[in-house]
């Protein structure tokens, strides 16, 4: 990506100029407390234990993160790290950054690296440091089983505010011809949207209690598991993987999961703009050097950190589904991996 190697670039020269580290060694992290295998809390779910700098969180993104600041501070003694938990609705906006490229920054919620499953596009990536993609994946659904004969007065679509399951993911799946039966409902509820409504006040017209969103938007994938298990969202969108770990761990929850994905999702990690208030640039920059090493070249262990971080969570953890053929495709591109064990 041009803003990586560009970064990356520039790392090298203050690499070389002031290695060591000096005067500021804050770095802020952002991390998710509920996108699980991705960045959680632990003990929201089962997690293992990990050390210091995200002493509270773990999952896929996060030990990447993790790793990279633990090779950061043996060059920086002094650095200090502080994180921050975010709902996916407001982390770019700790990186001060908008999506419509507005800068609404928040002098209490700044992140210097956003450390969760955010997906890389265009405007993020010309607007932010990004990493070369580091995980694969895609929005589907899941859907209750038996589905239910009484549907006038359940929400047909929750997702999450701030994913990219909540516009294209629900138009991707719509498109493919799924949801037949609530299409029309669905493309009205995405037309007010479209004309600047809120999702949570198009309402169902099927419905003698008045108030039931089409498509409703949740905070976090954790409110928006508890209501669809429990009866009140017919269709579930979001990251496979975290939908495969959210569902599991709802108590009774019988629902199917689609195996198809309609999107494909290219997740990276992300840093505030060197252009951006109060940036440390420099450090920000030897971040990512140290991330982009690791992440291709082989530890003590035989395996690159991109191996050894999926390992841990896919293998060793609680997510067990094989990964997709993009998926080993990305791995092997990035590390040489020809397979994951």
């Amino acid at each position: 990506m041009k803003i990586l190697r560009l970064a990356l670039c520039v790392a090298s020269v203050l690499l070389g100029s002031q290695a060591g580290g000096e005067g500021n060694d804050l770095v802020r992290i952002g991390v998710r407390g509920d996108a699980a295998p991705f960045s959680y809390r632990k003990g929201s779910e089962q997690a293992p234990v990990n050390t210091l700098p995200i002493p509270d969180h773990s999952g896929f993104m996060v030990e990447l993160c993790r790793q990279t600041l633990v090779a950061l501070k043996l060059r920086r003694p002094n650095l200090t790290v502080t994180v921050k938990e975010l709902h996916a609705s407001d982390r770019f906006k700790a990186l001060g950054f908008e999506e419509n490229g507005r800068d609404q920054e928040d002098r209490s919620n700044q992140i210097d690296i956003l450390c969760d499953p955010a997906s890389i596009n265009a405007v993020r990536a010309n607007q932010l440091i990004a990493s070369s993609p580091v995980f694969i994946s895609g929005v589907t659904f899941a859907f209750p089983h038996p589905f239910p004969n009484a549907i006038d007065c359940i929400t047909r679509v929750g997702t999450v505010r701030g994913t990219t399951s909540k516009d294209d993911g629900v138009r991707a799946i719509l498109n493919s011809g799924s949801w037949s039966t609530f299409s029309a409902q669905i493309e009205f509820s995405l037309a007010e949207i479209g004309n600047g409504k809120d999702a949570n006040e198009v309402f169902l017209d099927t419905c003698e209690e008045f108030g039931i969103p089409i498509i409703r938007k949740f905070d976090t994938h954790t409110e928006l598991a508890d209501e669809f298990c429990a009866g009140k969202v017919l269709y579930y969108v979001g990251d496979i993987d975290i939908l495969r770990r959210k569902v599991s761990n709802v108590a009774n929850c019988n629902a199917v999961i689609e195996p198809r994905t309609f999107t494909q999702e290219r997740y990276g990690i992300f840093g505030r703009s060197p252009t951006a208030t109060g940036t440390n640039t420099q450090l920000i920059l030897e971040f990512f050097q140290i991330l982009q090493s690791k992440v291709t070249a082989k530890e003590s262990d035989g395996n690159s950190l991109l191996i050894s971080a999926y390992n841990s969570t896919f293998i060793e953890g609680e997510s067990s589904a094989d990964p997709s053929v993009a998926l080993q495709s990305l791995f092997w591109s990035l590390s040489g991996a020809t397979f994951l064990k």
